[in-house]
């Protein structure tokens, strides 16, 4: 009798040690990751992209022509591409920073969110006081 009662609890131990493991994951995720919904043709590292497919930091990502690509990070902002873009995406749970080498795109992003878009002759630097929207194009 007492070794299944000590089996039950080291069991009930385990099972919240997954759940804290799993949760922890999970918010951990959401801050380091966007969400990809695409129209048209759309890489994400190379690999075609998919809507609501999950894009991590440091991802580079394309548009084809007649194309686009919205990057959500939820509360804090988005990336909007337009077709034939390319950047490579970099994001924190404060900051955004994307490297345009060709096309256009639309930032959008919250109060205390750092937003920053760097081009080849060029970088344009938001205001984290405030949410913004703008647009860098290369012609």
């Amino acid at each position: 009798m007492l070794s299944k009662i000590r089996l039950q609890k080291f069991m009930t131990s385990v099972m919240a040690f997954a759940l804290i493991c799993v949760y922890s994951n999970v918010a951990l995720a959401q801050a380091t990751m966007g969400e990809i919904t695409v129209n048209g043709s759309v890489s994400v590292n190379g690999q075609p992209a998919v809507s609501a497919a999950t894009v991590v930091t440091d991802s580079t990502i394309t548009t084809g022509a007649n194309s686009g690509a919205v990057i959500s990070f939820g509360a804090n902002g988005k990336v909007e591409l337009f077709a034939d873009t390319t950047i490579q995406l970099r994001f924190t749970e404060t900051s955004v920073v994307a490297v345009l080498t060709a096309g256009k795109i639309r930032v959008m992003n919250a109060a205390g969110i750092g937003a920053t878009v760097t081009t080849r002759t060029a970088t344009v630097v938001a205001d984290t006081g405030r949410a913004n929207s703008f647009l860098v194009s290369l012609g």
